[in-house]
Parts: C-alpha cells; structure tokens; sequence
C-alpha cells in the first residue's frame, strides 16, 4: 500500500490505485485503521485456496491466453498457427486474425500496438479480434461496483477499434511472476517497496473457461458456409 501512496503525489490516489490493481477502499481504511477487534473482511468468491495458488505457482506463470485460443480454434476445425507478435512480419498469408497482447498501466505492451499499426490497411479488410490480458487478483469489481475487465482496458482500443474495426475486443485476467524481468519503471518501483506484494498478486487469474467461450464465438463466426444445396 505504501506504494500507491508514494506514487500518488504524481498521478492521484485513483489512478495510482487504477494502475497497481488495487482497490481505493482498501487505500482508504489504510490511512484510516479500523479499531481492535474490527471484524476481518471474507475472502472474495474467487479467491484461490492454498492447494490452488500453489498449483499456480507451479506454473511459472507463463502467458498462454493465446494458445488457449489458438488450441480452441484448432480444435473446431480451423487451420491456426500462434505467433508472438514480435515475430510476425507477413500477415498477407492470413485471412483471419485474433491479436492478444498484456495490458501495462493501461496500455497495450508495443509489440501488439505495433503490430496492428503498421498492418492497418489489411486488417481493415478481414475479421479481426483484438484481446488483452491486464487485471490481477480476484477482485472482479472495484469499489464502484464496475466490471474491472471493462475499466482496465487498454487505452490503444479505441484507436485500433477505430483503423480496423475489430469484430470484438476483449480483456481478460493475466498473471504476474516476479522473477521474470520488469516492464517498466512503475514496476521497477514496485519491486523496491515494501508494498510490492500486495500492489501485484503473484499467481495467474486467467479464466479458462471465458477465454474458451470467447474462442468458441470466433470459431462459429469463422466456420464455413454450407454450400447450398440444388
């Protein structure tokens, strides 16, 4: 918590709590403490049990929201090849794309930004589905009561949905795995205060099961037409 007060003289309490995943209640009774005795909150529906965030550890955290797609996709029937985004350099052999990237103090990281930047003009004129992976934790709504997938987007969005006109875009839950390198210098920060655990809850949040459903909307959209019969 100590964190979101020390960067909050710099962008405000509600983007540095926007930004770090946490919640401006919390910050709140943070300045102001309950009295002893105060009863402790229930976990929320989603928390993990010990057993499950245990098995997350375990799996290094690696970013497979894409594959999950990919391994969705390939299983209704469509031919699927998952690349990283740094990777790409000829999409004209496609017809169809579902670009994914994590989302980093509300932004899409570059290398998906780039990649639909520089690709404007073909992606304008086939289907396309852009996602992101950015929210931690298990917390589902903020203190307001809204969606924290809706309010954790990346800014980028609304200019790609405006070049291409994307068919959907979506974000979904991500991971945090504090041995692989920083991103950036707020993480870098984090990283050195004392408050760094509760800022970015280690584990992976992905929801397989919407991520599947989601892939399964593209694959009926995608699915050929039956030719007619006469």
């Amino acid at each position: 918590m100590e964190t979101a007060f020390a960067v909050a003289s710099e962008i405000g309490l509600a983007s540095a709590c926007r930004a770090l995943g946490l919640s401006r209640a919390t910050a709140y009774r943070h300045r102001r403490p309950k009295p002893p005795g105060s009863r402790r909150r229930r976990p929320p529906p989603r928390a993990l049990s010990d057993e499950e965030r245990a098995a997350v550890l375990a799996e290094r955290f690696v970013d497979a929201s894409a594959e999950l797609v990919a391994e969705r996709l390939r299983s209704a029937g469509l031919d699927v090849e998952a690349r990283p985004a740094k990777e790409v350099r000829d999409l004209a052999e496609c017809d169809a794309f579902d670009i994914g990237g994590a989302t980093y103090m509300f932004h899409w990281l570059k290398e998906a930004t780039g990649l639909v930047r520089r690709n404007c003009a073909l992606l304008a004129a086939c289907p396309v589905w852009l996602f992101s992976c950015g929210p931690l934790g298990t917390e589902t709504t903020d203190e307001d009561g809204r969606d924290v997938r809706d309010v954790s987007g990346p800014r980028e969005f609304a200019e790609l949905r405006d070049a291409i006109h994307p068919r959907d875009t979506r974000v979904f839950f991500g991971s945090y795995d504090p041995e692989q390198k920083p991103i950036g210098f707020m993480e870098r920060l984090t990283r050195m205060m004392p408050a760094a655990r509760s800022a970015f809850p280690v584990g992976g949040f992905r929801d397989r099961a919407e991520i599947g459903a989601w892939a399964d909307g593209i694959a009926h959209e995608l699915a050929p037409v039956p030719a007619s019969r006469g």
